[in-house]
């Protein structure tokens, strides 16, 4: 009986990470990386380590999807700080100084899958974070958009290049149609989520098909496919200028560009609340004879239930407003909730059993002001 605006998500944006799919074709998102060009702005060295990368090809057997990527720390450990293996201390002491290349990270390793994997699970944890090629470099290389490094947008384009066989500029336009094809593919799947509750399986290759040919994806076959969507789009965001009129255009839809939409997201996150969730799952071991939590950053063993749920609660509550603090929060409130699952048994079900018990604690807090954050 609430009324709530019915949301759907996609992961693609200006700083969504550009790669090819299992199947080698170029595709974007969902993990959200930096930009080259934003990096640049702050850390002017990568720029020679992606000038000695476009000069001399890569060796050591190191993987393409290596090339033109930095990592560099995300935010302090805080809680974790005790909480991480031997060797994602060694990374985390390695990225003291600024960002360093994902090939010089892992090129000097004696085990560098041991090193990827546990780079893998700090990105996870939202400890570090990746640098890489992405639609904004893209469209800084294109000149449609400048607020950052266009000579670090234009020597990760050339990595790219390089990689493909294609020119600078070639692979750029690619980058912003996929782009823009990504976009009218999610407005599509949604509209069509709404209009009826109709989805697109994983192997409806016919209406894939026929989206794929609607938004010029697919020029090839005997037949092309045309939309016209009966509402119009409303795009805010910075990048809708560059993206979204494309997607209206092949949609047959009109588009509303709102005055000072570029700032809109900004505004909304300003004006509304921090939330910052953590659940632990707890559950028996060894046939009821002990307990474990699993927490985060690893496991711990109880051998009372009281235990496990008392770590459990002050782990969650710590990380919960530990992530709301770095989020930007003030006056956080925490809140715990405890969920204890059983399951009837017996012929008639006088008894029952323990399955896992869930905390969750959530914090919750209002946005912090430049004038708070100055006193």
């Amino acid at each position: 009986m609430v009324e709530a605006v019915d949301v759907r998500t996609t992961g693609l944006g200006g700083d969504s990470e550009v790669r090819l799919d299992e199947n080698g074709n170029l595709c974007v998102g969902p993990r959200r990386v930096v930009p080259l060009s934003l990096l640049a702005n702050q850390y002017p060295a990568i720029l020679d380590v992606l000038r000695g990368q476009l000069e001399h090809s890569v060796d050591r057997g190191a993987p393409d999807t290596d090339v033109g990527r930095f990592v560099l720390r995300e935010q302090p450990l805080g809680i974790e700080q005790n909480n991480i293996t031997s060797t994602q201390q060694e990374i985390w002491s390695l990225l003291s100084d600024g960002p360093v290349s994902v090939l010089q990270l892992l090129g000097g390793v004696k085990y560098s899958p041991v090193y990827r994997r546990c780079l893998d699970e700090m990105m996870e944890r939202g400890v570090v974070v990746v640098s890489a090629f992405t639609p904004t470099d893209a469209v800084h290389v294109l000149g449609q958009y400048r607020c950052g490094s266009v000579e670090a947008a234009e020597l990760g384009a050339a990595l790219w290049a390089r990689r493909l066989g294609v020119s600078q500029r070639e692979l750029c336009q690619r980058v912003v149609r996929q782009v823009i094809v990504q976009a009218g593919r999610a407005v599509t799947v949604s509209a069509l989520a709404e209009e009826g509750g109709l989805a697109l399986g994983k192997w409806d290759s016919v209406g894939r098909l026929f989206i794929e040919r609607a938004l010029g994806a697919d020029d090839g076959g005997v037949f092309s496919v045309k939309f016209s969507m009966r509402r119009s789009l409303v795009g805010i965001g910075a990048p809708v200028a560059t993206y979204l009129p494309s997607v209206a255009t092949q949609l047959h839809t009109h588009l509303d560009i709102p005055e000072h939409a570029e700032v809109a997201n900004a505004i909304g996150a300003a004006a509304s609340g921090v939330v910052q969730t953590v659940r632990i799952l707890i559950r028996p071991v060894g046939g009821g004879s002990a307990y474990r939590v699993h927490l985060p950053f690893g496991v711990r063993d109880f051998q009372q239930l009281a235990d496990a749920v008392a770590c459990a609660k002050d782990v969650a509550h710590r990380l919960a407003q530990n992530r709301a603090h770095q989020a930007g929060a003030s006056a956080v409130q925490v809140y715990t909730e405890q969920h204890d699952r059983r399951a009837l048994i017996g012929s008639e079900y006088a008894d029952e059993i323990y399955i896992e018990t869930e905390v969750t604690a959530t914090a919750v807090g209002h946005p912090q002001l430049k004038e708070e954050k100055s006193v």
